[in-house]
């Protein structure tokens, strides 16, 4: 179960809010890095609820108490996850020195996490697609709430109001197709150098193309 042992202080935080006795919580917690586990390195379509029962140590019928379905599984792993993710976004946003200084940090808190894991990266942006369209619908809610986070950089330029309607939700599926293909080709050393280029990207439609080179660290790369 090295699986569930290696996401463990991930999912501790949202559990122990949970409303359950405390071998409930733990079967549920055990449960979902399960979930991480198997469907993060076999995808969705290849892994079984028996898989991730006998992942997480313990009968399919404790797994049913738990969740219905393979799918129920996934959700609440999803939720669970992109609570966490977002947490760090929400709280490199809320730094002093503010919008767009904050975009840089923001990209380090998303990448951060997902390097020291990259099945995370599977799971979150790639498996939506593929786990039902409940996954999909929720992965479309999460594009759309870091879509918003983003269109705060229209305030910060005088042409916001010119920038096209879909431009966000735009930029933050490029971003995340960008994340899981840096952790599906080159690990946790490709995530962590991609923080300067995705910080780039995600400033350039607000700020002139110097300024977001020098927010995003690239000046810095050029001059060595």
């Amino acid at each position: 179960m090295s699986g569930a042992a290696g996401i463990a202080p991930a999912f501790e935080p949202a559990l122990l809010e949970a409303p359950a006795a405390p071998a409930a919580a733990d079967q549920r917690g055990r449960i979902l890095a399960a979930t991480l586990a198997t469907v993060g390195e076999r995808g969705y379509g290849a892994t079984t609820v028996a898989e991730i029962a006998a992942e997480a140590g313990v009968s399919r019928a404790t797994l049913a108490r738990h969740f219905d379905d393979k799918e129920a599984c996934y959700l609440a792993t999803y939720e669970v996850l992109v609570e966490w993710i977002g947490t760090g976004i929400r709280a490199a946003l809320a730094r002093r020195g503010g919008w767009p200084r904050a975009v840089r940090t923001a990209v380090e808190a998303i990448l951060d996490p997902i390097a020291a894991d990259p099945r995370l990266a599977r799971f979150c942006a790639a498996e939506p697609l593929l786990a039902g369209a409940s996954a999909l619908e929720r992965h479309r809610d999460t594009v759309g709430e870091l879509a918003r986070s983003l269109r705060v950089g229209r305030e910060h330029c005088a042409w916001g109001e010119e920038l096209p309607d879909q431009l966000e939700e735009t930029m933050v599926s490029g971003a995340i197709w960008s994340v899981a293909r840096a952790a599906k080709s080159g690990g946790a050393e490709s995530l962590l150098g991609l923080a300067p280029e995705l910080t780039y990207f995600l400033l350039t439609p607000y700020v002139d193309v110097a300024e977001a080179r020098r927010l995003a660290g690239l000046e810095q790369v050029r001059s060595r």
